[in-house]
């Protein structure tokens, strides 16, 4: 069974502070692994440029742990947590544990490939990689700036402040509240796209800001403030239950998420991403596509040419491209054009 943010004793790295790289594939903690042939100890600087394995959880108060493009930092088969308490943890690569926790401290990322079971974040978080979590509590003293890719498998409370910029997309599987139960005020800006899938809730005192849009899968309520001019979608066109106060600016609609459940069948990613005026392909040519926008309109679409694709006449945003093969078999992405 899931169980968020319920962190164990974990394992404490201890000793003088120091710069080391990994220097082999392997155990975390094995002195073999390392330029200093020593322990990693709390307060050090570590780059991690290879593949490494977490046999204990890793508990830190200062120093820096960072991995590099080429490196990871994984489980070892059993479930491993990571306890940020001061000091920074940097991925650019592959990153995984069970639960991660910052009770101070940052995390940033750029890296595509990282998940957690937990995310309980009291520091400061930015992402513009792909971060996956299946629950996540950004607790009211945690910083989020999003511009890139977050997925939450299940629920997504927010007590702290939360950026989720023009670049930035969320994709939730259930429940979203926006509500602090302790003594502050919880803000949520989107600039982007957030999609939920099942209900959402923003309570007395809390906000909810920015020039984005929104598509509730489920029931949507609002007891707190509604403040910018951002596009509210819901199944019904209107938010239930509303006692709170509401920009004149506010749009509602009943448009649903741009984002595609269909199934990829064929392996194909478009670059670069964010793009200007040219989409490419790193496959086939033997293509067409389909351009939507984020409310799920169609406003392209042709046969691919010379593995590129022509997008100078589309205005800035953000979209999803379905690329299709001769069989019916399709890839659907999301892209930003600048």
């Amino acid at each position: 069974m899931k169980k968020i943010l319920l962190f164990s004793f974990l394992f404490s790295v201890s000793g003088f502070a120091q710069i080391h790289t990994s220097t082999n594939d392997g155990n975390f903690f094995s002195p073999l692994n390392w330029d200093c042939f020593c322990f990693p100890a709390d307060g050090d600087s570590l780059v991690i440029n290879h593949d490494m394995q977490m046999t204990a959880s890793i508990y830190y108060t200062s120093g820096q742990i960072k991995i590099g493009a080429a490196g990871s930092l994984t489980e070892d088969g059993t479930n491993r947590d990571v306890w940020v308490a001061g000091g920074s943890l940097i991925n650019y690569g592959t990153f995984d544990c069970y639960r991660l926790y910052l009770s101070a401290g940052s995390f940033v990322n750029t890296g595509t490939s990282v998940y957690f079971d937990s995310l309980w974040n009291q520091g400061s978080i930015a992402n513009s990689g792909t971060i996956t979590v299946y629950d996540i509590l950004n607790d009211q003293t945690g910083t989020y700036n999003n511009s890139g890719d977050f997925v939450v498998e299940n629920n997504f409370n927010n007590q702290g402040d939360f950026l989720n910029t023009a670049s930035g997309t969320i994709d939730l599987t259930n429940d979203f509240s926006n509500c602090n139960i302790q003594t502050m005020n919880a803000m949520f800006i989107n600039d982007g796209v957030f999609c939920i899938a099942q209900d959402f809730s923003n309570c007395v005192d809390d906000t909810l800001a920015g020039s984005g849009a929104y598509y509730i899968g489920n029931s949507s309520s609002n007891f707190g403030v509604f403040d910018g001019d951002f596009t509210f979608n819901t199944p019904g066109g209107s938010i239930g239950f509303n006692s709170g106060t509401i920009d004149p600016l506010v749009t509602f609609g009943n448009a649903p998420c741009y984002l595609s459940i269909e199934e990829d069948v064929i392996q194909i990613s478009v670059y670069p991403n964010p793009a200007n005026d040219i989409l490419f392909l790193n496959g086939s040519t033997n293509f067409t596509y389909q351009i939507f926008d984020i409310s799920g309109k169609l406003i392209q679409a042709s046969s691919i040419q010379n593995s590129s694709i022509d997008i100078s006449t589309i205005a800035p945003g953000i979209y999803s491209i379905k690329i299709i093969d001769t069989n019916g078999n399709m890839s659907t992405q999301k892209f930003v054009k600048q």
